[in-house]
């Protein structure tokens, strides 16, 4: 079995001491978010040629040392949402439901969508990361756009189900 300490590190000076894989600023938290939106190890090591297998063993490992160390986390429902066996589940990941909540109440307040220079100042990511997570949830299904045109972007999920939208914490 691979030891995962061979191959992520956490270090106070990179990511916030996140622990990332060796030699990068890949943070192991990211190798699962980006799973989670559906993307596969093989398009991530297409991406991100300096990943290798061993480093998404290793991050798995990770993971499961991690769980098993700590209790388990129950995540509250928002104010006024049922967890009622009728409740249907979200159909996205955390974070994703905060870029789908930005989109919704920028869509509001601005009576058109966001570009994706508008998600970047919000969420103070890169361009590539927005630019990822719009493909993410065009592909799964969340958002739809129209190729070529910009702020196209249109909401497919019910509003109501979104989380509620959360400062960026920038100034």
């Amino acid at each position: 079995m691979l030891d995962w300490r061979e191959r992520i590190a956490a270090e106070p000076g990179k990511r916030f001491g996140k622990p990332c894989i060796r030699g990068s600023r890949f943070a192991v938290e990211d190798v699962f978010s980006y799973l989670a939106a559906g993307e596969t190890e093989e398009s991530m090591r297409a991406a991100w040629p300096e990943l290798e297998r061993e480093d998404f063993l290793a991050a798995y490992a990770w993971a499961a040392d991690t769980a098993r160390a700590a209790p388990p986390a129950v995540a509250e429902p928002p104010p006024g949402k049922s967890t009622g066996a009728g409740s249907a589940k979200a159909p996205f990941t955390p974070t994703q439901g905060r870029y789908l909540a930005f989109i919704h109440a920028y869509m509001l307040t601005q009576r058109r969508a966001p570009a994706e220079s508008d998600m970047q100042r919000h969420f103070g990511v890169s361009a590539p990361a927005i630019h990822q997570m719009v493909v993410t949830l065009e592909r799964v299904g969340l958002i739809r756009r129209q190729p070529g045109v910009a702020r196209s972007i249109e909401l497919l999920v019910d509003p109501a189900i979104l989380p509620p939208l959360r400062p960026s914490g920038r100034t």
